[in-house]
């Protein structure tokens, strides 16, 4: 009767590479389109932690199916596959990210406090995730700023030379949310 060596270890799943690769992408995609000089450094990070890692995961993989660990083979090799495939829907949501936080925390409202039923509120979009210095996020519930025309009632709008400008430009984001660029 022959005994297997206690060094070869039980082939299981394990999940904490795929969870840990993931949260790396995560960071990297919501944090690092921060605008000021946090980005550079972490873009620099990235474009060496990204590779280093999905490099060890594979060498790792490879090691392991040599072990004929294969569950735990194919659970190193979704930790660099998973990030990747969700790499596209993250940054797609990265807006949607960063106007939840806003809200959420009243961050970048220019002006005084933002007052209840007041049809028109304008953010500074660049404080987080994503813009540049002159990204401004609008809230108008009169949607003055989603038609090409500016006519109409303006009485809303505290300055209509920025309303101007920002008709054409605004890009909505969702409800009577808008981004506008002005440069």
């Amino acid at each position: 009767m022959e005994v297997a060596s206690a060094s070869v270890g039980f082939d299981k799943w394990i999940w904490w590479p795929t969870s840990s690769t993931v949260a790396m992408v995560a960071l990297f995609v919501f944090i690092g389109g921060m605008p000021g000089p946090l980005n550079v450094p972490l873009f620099l990070l990235a474009l060496v932690a990204c590779p280093g890692v999905a490099l060890l995961l594979i060498g790792w993989a490879f090691t392991l199916f040599w072990q004929r660990r294969p569950h735990e083979a194919i659970s190193a090799l979704l930790a660099v596959v998973v990030p990747v495939l969700l790499l596209v829907p993250m940054a797609l949501i990265e807006p949607y990210v960063h106007l939840g936080l806003m809200l959420t925390f009243g961050i970048g409202y220019l002006g005084p406090a933002p007052l209840e039923g007041q049809p028109v509120g304008i953010y500074d979009w660049s404080i987080g995730m994503v813009g540049g210095p002159n990204t401004f996020l609008i809230h108008d519930t009169t949607d003055a700023i989603a038609s090409p025309e500016t006519k109409g009632d303006l009485s809303a709008w505290r300055n209509t030379n920025f309303l101007r400008e920002c008709a054409d430009r605004s890009q909505h984001l969702i409800g009577h949310y808008y981004v506008c660029v002005i440069d």
